[in-house]
């Protein structure tokens, strides 16, 4: 039969990979946040270069068509922005949720290693007391028959 940390350590390599993969969708989520933010930036960006080039050209005057045309514009690109910064922090919450899952996980890494750790000592203290046993009865059977004194 096997020892009972040779068993857990199996429970041990599952955790791990259960760790391994958190950090894995972890890491994903931060690229997503990432790419979602550099969207965000441009964005603003480009509204930024938009409102400079619309103060040049009503500088020199524009129509009220244009002017409307330019406002509805201003607004979309507004409502882009509102719905990209929304886009942001829900990914942002995703990585805090995923930051919390592998912390769990990693967690648990650590509490069954020291647990695997305490068993092992205690397998070793047990084996330690069953080799001093067998000593014993060996030298108490060589003292009965007279073996050693």
């Amino acid at each position: 039969m096997a020892l009972r940390s040779q068993r857990l350590h199996i429970v041990l390599t599952l955790a791990q990979r259960d760790e391994q993969k958190a950090a894995q969708r972890l890491a994903t989520q931060r690229q997503r946040l990432s790419q979602t933010e550099g969207q965000l930036q441009q964005l603003q960006g480009y509204q930024l270069e938009y409102i400079e080039q619309l103060h040049r050209k009503g500088e020199a005057g524009v129509s009220a068509r244009d002017w409307l045309n330019q406002q509805q514009f201003m607004a979309r690109l507004e409502t882009a922005l509102g719905q990209q910064g929304r886009a942001v922090a829900q990914q942002q919450a995703e990585v805090e949720r995923h930051i919390s899952n592998w912390q769990q996980a990693r967690a648990r890494v650590k509490a069954i290693e020291a647990w695997l750790e305490t068993i092992k000592a205690q397998e070793q203290l047990e084996l330690g007391r069953k080799e001093q046993k067998a000593l014993d009865e060996l030298i108490q059977h060589y003292r009965s028959r007279g073996d050693i004194d």
